[in-house]
């Protein structure tokens, strides 16, 4: 029997902390800077202005944050908005210089850090990990004010959420408790020190 985790949030745009100083909002210096010896990196907004185009990454199907339309075959949603907000601001009102790439919640800092894309518009857990030092790429990377927040709950056959909530997967009928979580995600990461064993089960998003 399985548990549906309702994830965390706080929606955010983030790019990558770029290791060269300029004044540009989306391009501040990290906390521990690359070696004098290295190629400085371009700013992300100069790379974005030279590539004509933002490179948005984005969950493809997150009914109210994306979705492919079917009918005029455009991504509609509160991350698209935000992509083509993006855009307008660097473009001169140009809302359409946005190429949207596909992105997981396991591969988003690794395409930000490969400069893959150029920002995110995903839901999110901010934290200060991932501000300092995200654990898959040990980078820094900046995010704007959250807009969005949500709580933490659980959803499924009562007897089974009752578990979930007291945080007991021993005992009687709890000991078949399994509760599905994205993996990658911070929910992931904290349930599986709060519901150590099978009780947990990470699924790609």
């Amino acid at each position: 029997v399985f548990v549906l985790i309702i994830l965390v949030v706080s929606l955010s745009i983030y790019f990558t902390r770029d290791q060269s100083d300029n004044d540009e909002a989306i391009t501040v210096a990290t906390l521990s800077p690359a070696p004098t010896s290295a190629p400085p990196m371009i700013p992300i907004l100069e790379t974005v202005k030279q590539n004509g185009v933002v490179r948005c990454g984005v969950y493809t199907v997150a009914p109210g944050f994306i979705l492919l339309a079917e009918e005029s075959g455009r991504y509609e949603g509160i991350s698209a908005d935000l992509c083509r907000a993006v855009s307008a601001i660097v473009f001169d009102g140009n809302t359409e210089k946005v190429d949207f790439v596909p992105t997981t919640a396991v591969d988003r800092y690794e395409n930000l850090n490969s400069r893959t894309v150029d920002v995110v518009s995903q839901t999110v857990t901010h934290t200060m990990e991932r501000d300092v030092a995200e654990a898959s790429t040990g980078t820094g990377f900046n995010f704007q004010p959250p807009f969005y927040y949500s709580g933490t709950g659980f959803g499924g056959l009562p007897e089974f959420v009752d578990c979930a909530e007291r945080l007991d997967s021993f005992f009687g009928v709890c000991r078949d408790l399994r509760v599905c979580v994205g993996i990658g995600t911070t929910q992931e990461a904290v349930l599986l020190d709060l519901l150590p064993g099978p009780a947990i089960v990470p699924l790609a998003t």
